[in-house]
């Protein structure tokens, strides 16, 4: 349970993020396509 919040935690964090860095979104969103698949 711990490491669900844990995690649901780290994905606001990175989702506020990338709203406030909306410029970057499509970098982010290659980087994390890259590293994920």
């Amino acid at each position: 349970m711990k490491m669900m919040m844990k995690m649901l935690s780290i994905v606001v964090k990175i989702l506020r993020t990338k709203s406030s860095l909306s410029l970057h979104n499509h970098c982010y969103n290659e980087y994390y396509k890259d590293k994920l698949f």
